[in-house]
């Protein structure tokens, strides 16, 4: 939380899921080295995120501390589940995206990230971006525990870009389902990855579960990133699993 109108967004986010999960809120404010942990604004914070879960009827904490953002969301997101925080500044194409904070949070977090953008999703119509890595695996099965738990609807969409999509990869994610009595649609396709954001606007999907960065660095600057696109298009949340 920074105070700005987008990080209290991402608080409203936070509060539907741990309302359903009733789980507690720590949220995390971080100051310039020059500030102190009681200053006006920080107390103000405070107040602010105390009286919210008050009303959600919700535990929570507001830590405030110095330090880098990436290594300090990095550092809680250890003692915690998820991670929740707003896309007002996400990664850029090209080398430029590479020195984006939330890139480097996304890469740094030992536990899942939900990004946020727009306003508050019910999140109960999922789309599930699945190639069969370990990623979109953990992803997968995050998303059977949202249908399980939380009624959410599911589409599975493999995108291959220049070929053929293995029936291997959808077969691996239409057994887990099925083994755990899950009913999804699923879509298999070769195009760019802008066809994420068409299958988004035309199914009305409001949460997108997939894998973080792969790693490679030379493909994501020269062809692009798939999560960055999505960080910097989708107008729903994105949790983005390890």
């Amino acid at each position: 939380l920074n105070g700005s109108p987008e990080s209290w967004q991402a608080l409203e986010q936070a509060i539907l899921v741990a309302g359903k999960e009733k789980a507690i809120l720590h949220g995390l404010h971080i100051i310039l080295p020059q500030s102190t942990v009681d200053s006006p604004q920080a107390m103000e914070l405070q107040a602010r995120f105390n009286q919210r879960c008050q009303e959600a009827g919700l535990q929570g904490s507001l830590a405030v501390v110095r330090g880098d953002i990436a290594n300090q969301v990095s550092q809680h997101a250890l003692l915690t589940d998820l991670v929740v925080l707003n896309v007002s500044h996400p990664p850029q194409p090209g080398l430029s995206g590479l020195a984006s904070g939330l890139r480097a949070i996304i890469r740094q977090s030992a536990r899942p990230v939900l990004s946020v953008a727009g306003s508050t999703s019910p999140m109960d119509k999922a789309l599930v971006a699945f190639d069969g890595g370990l990623r979109s695996r953990e992803a997968l099965f995050v998303a059977a525990y949202l249908a399980e738990q939380w009624g959410t609807a599911l589409t599975v969409l493999t995108l291959a870009e220049g070929g053929k999509v293995p029936a291997s990869v959808q077969n691996y994610a239409r057994d887990y389902l099925e083994l755990h009595e899950i009913q999804a649609d699923f879509i298999a396709t070769d195009g760019p990855p802008e066809l994420f954001l068409k299958v988004i606007h035309e199914l009305e999907i409001n949460l997108v579960l997939l894998g973080g960065y792969s790693g490679n660095v030379f493909k994501e600057v020269i062809l692009g990133s798939v999560v960055s696109l999505l960080l910097r298009e989708a107008k729903c949340p994105l949790l983005i699993c390890r």
